[in-house]
């Protein structure tokens, strides 16, 4: 899930490194401990067959049989199982004495075609120089116009990931191999802030702003009108806050400008979801479970929600991933809208 999370608004074509690179290290040069684990997985299944006439197991009759019955102690979980060859069908391929089975998206996304050389690279930053008639172009600019682009001819090719330029030197390495980099940034070497730099820029943005916490939208503000006084300040941006501590509210904690408890609560703030009450959120409960017949599944209470005739104006009922990151899951939201229902009757 951490990995989805990372890759998932990547371009399609962009993932192609990601997955070539997890598939090297799944089914090609793997560790003597990788070797280890794989040897495991296969006496394991080799365990299961000998316990149930030669039977092919799922992952569910795998967990159940070294959960309940006899299994040999120190035997891996499905899940050590799968991981050591990339998936379960890969594990029982493996088993069977075949090669393991490429994954599926991986094949899917190599069939898009090859990674990005450096020359195609460079052609796309001086195209989008030439389209802009510009003889910098930064990272944002180049973005907007290649995404323009591919939404005009899809069958064109420009990498729109800055990790994809990262592989090959970076943004500025490049754009000065392209020739659309400008003197100034040619002459400027990447800045690393230290801590008491990070501290002064908080600190002087927080009490142009006021108030009693440093929003992150208020520091990018005041960062934005001190380099318009003053053209040749280096001011630190948000995302070097966020890349050293993790986010926002660590930063601030970080540096000593906010205490423990100001921390938590606004990470708590920051994790809930706004804009809706709990007593309107029950009530899109209450209203689904009466339309919906039998159990109100996520599911149904999506389709529900789609299928509403609204009128202008009319307020739009919580989705189901809101109802998840606010209360932890559905089920929860569900016993939560039920004890709603039985104080709302009680009083």
């Amino acid at each position: 899930m951490a990995m989805f999370a990372a890759v998932r608004d990547l371009p399609t074509v962009d993932r192609r490194h990601l997955l070539a690179a997890c598939e090297r290290r799944l089914t090609g040069m793997c560790s003597a401990e990788h070797n280890a684990g794989q040897a495991a997985a296969i006496e394991a299944l080799n365990a299961y067959r000998t316990a149930h006439e030669g039977r092919w197991p799922s992952k569910g009759q795998f967990d159940t049989w070294r959960r309940e019955s006899g299994a040999p102690a120190g035997l891996p979980s499905s899940f050590k199982v799968g991981s050591a060859f990339g998936s379960w069908d890969a594990a029982k391929a493996a088993a069977r004495g075949g090669k393991p089975v490429q994954i599926l998206h991986a094949r899917r996304l190599r069939a898009m075609g090859s990674p990005y050389t450096r020359d195609e690279m460079l052609d796309a930053i001086r195209a989008c120089g030439r389209a802009l008639r510009q003889r910098s172009v930064t990272w944002l600019e180049y973005r907007e116009w290649a995404r323009a682009e591919l939404r005009r001819d899809p069958s064109v090719r420009f990498p729109l990931s800055v990790w994809t330029f990262d592989q090959r030197g970076g943004w500025l390495i490049l754009c000065g191999e392209a020739g659309l980099l400008s003197e100034s940034a040619k002459r400027m070497p990447p800045r690393h802030y230290d801590i008491d730099e990070l501290r002064a820029a908080a600190s002087q943005a927080w009490a142009y702003a006021g108030g009693s916490y440093l929003k992150r939208c208020e520091y990018t503000h005041w960062r934005k009108v001190a380099r318009a006084a003053d053209a040749g300040a280096s001011l630190p941006d948000s995302a070097a806050f966020t890349t050293r501590w993790g986010g926002w509210p660590e930063a601030m904690h970080g540096l000593g400008l906010i205490d423990d408890a100001q921390l938590a609560a606004q990470v708590r703030r920051s994790n809930r979801p706004r804009g809706i009450s709990d007593e309107e959120a029950f009530r899109a409960i209450s209203v689904a479970r009466r339309d919906v017949p039998g159990n109100l599944s996520a599911f149904a209470y999506t389709r529900w929600r789609c299928e509403l005739a609204l009128e202008p104006g009319d307020p739009v009922p919580p989705s189901a991933p809101w109802f998840r990151k606010r209360f932890g899951s559905w089920t929860a939201a569900l016993e939560a809208a039920d004890a709603f229902a039985r104080g709302s009757e009680g009083s």
